[in-house]
């Protein structure tokens, strides 16, 4: 996510690459590096679910870390080509398997299947009609039946911000949703792993940009009491 990546029930989740890359690059860099460890995994999920927080126009109010206001506003939001090769490599992967999207923003939906097009050859199964955000957070029951229901998918791919509401619904029901849709998946540290192989290097205390200085506020010296 764009809080950082790790696999875990399914989930991408972890503190570890916020201050390593933008939000753009944790996309490219650690989602694929997830797509490889796949191949590790068994038994092959039969769908992938990838949940987008798409508001373009409430994003840039979460965009707080010091380091990610260097950046324009365009580095801060996940370009739908930059999703669809990410789709595309799933669904390559899986052997063909769908990737469900599910995001708020149907706006988004349109561009990622205009730009999947040529790359993911109808990979993309947009859910974002019959399975919102809303009705994410308002599951009970037997999540497992619904979510192959409606997505068909024992595993998802998160790629969220954790300051929007869209990420606290999900974040809200991960837990009993991936104990009983993911169950038995392997635990993999995705942020420790990146690092291991090389595929990312964090950033080092010189490459990120200082914090500005704190403003002085002057205090007024009041004169002694006289005794």
């Amino acid at each position: 996510g764009f809080n950082g990546l790790q696999w875990r029930r399914g989930a991408l989740v972890s503190p570890r690459l916020s201050a390593c890359f933008r939000p753009v690059d944790i996309i490219e860099r650690a989602g694929l590096a997830a797509v490889g460890m796949l191949r590790e995994s068994s038994p092959a999920p039969r769908g992938a679910f990838l949940a987008i927080h798409a508001r373009r126009t409430d994003f840039k109010r979460f965009c707080t870390f010091p380091q990610w206001n260097v950046w324009p506003y365009e580095a801060c939001f996940p370009p739908a080509a930059k999703v669809a090769r990410l789709v595309a490599e799933i669904s390559r992967e899986w052997g063909g398997a769908p990737v469900y999207v599910l995001t708020e923003s149907e706006d988004f939906v349109a561009e990622l299947r205009e730009a999947e097009g040529g790359l993911a050859r109808g990979a993309v199964r947009a859910a974002a009609d019959t399975f919102t955000a809303e009705a994410l957070a308002s599951l009970q029951g037997d999540q497992l039946a619904l979510a192959e229901k409606v997505v068909g998918a024992h595993a998802a791919l998160f790629v969220r911000h954790p300051g929007s509401s869209f990420s606290s619904h999900v974040g809200d029901m991960r837990d009993a949703f991936y104990r009983e849709a993911a169950a038995g998946a392997i635990t993999i540290d995705l942020g420790e792993t990146l690092v291991q192989r090389g595929i990312v290097k964090p950033k080092s205390a010189e490459e990120v940009p200082p914090l500005p200085p704190p403003k002085q506020v002057a205090v007024q010296q009041r004169p002694p009491l006289a005794e």
